[in-house]
């Protein structure tokens, strides 16, 4: 009998194809995180590079930490601040604001395919993706 298909046949089918979306749902997840941290990583670098240039200090990152959505961005500044700016407002206003605002534009490039003008936390369905950025000043 052609074409008649067995009740074993059709499970069999349907735990495969089940599987299959249960694997596909995780990797995604999984991939997701991997390239908002590289986002996070490659923005952080773009506004450390114009900060560097901008006011002549050598900012470094120290780590990238991943908890339930924020990412933590730990960076060490050498030479700064330059002359008549206090280290807290240097450390606040330029160096955090710059670095997390830049690593939200990324994150939403990778998650979106698009820059936007003003940076934002970034939302998705596994996550609310935020950033945020410590400093620490290094003297010689």
């Amino acid at each position: 009998m052609k074409g008649q298909s067995s009740a074993e046949m059709l499970i069999l089918i349907g735990g495969i194809l089940i599987s299959i979306a249960a694997m596909i749902y995780l990797g995604t997840s999984s991939n997701e995180g991997a390239g908002v941290m590289q986002a996070a990583r490659d923005g952080a670098e773009n506004a450390i590079s114009t900060i560097d240039a901008t006011y002549g200090c050598s900012i470094d990152i120290d780590n990238l930490s991943f908890n339930a959505g924020t990412i933590t961005i730990r960076v060490a500044a050498v030479n700064a601040p330059p002359s008549g700016i206090t280290w807290d407002n240097f450390s606040e206003n330029t160096i955090e604001n710059n670095i997390r605002t830049g690593a939200l534009k990324y994150i939403s490039n990778a998650i979106g395919g698009y820059f936007p003008t003003t940076a934002a936390p970034v939302t998705t369905s596994y996550y609310t993706y935020d950033v945020v950025v410590e400093t620490r000043r290094v003297t010689r």
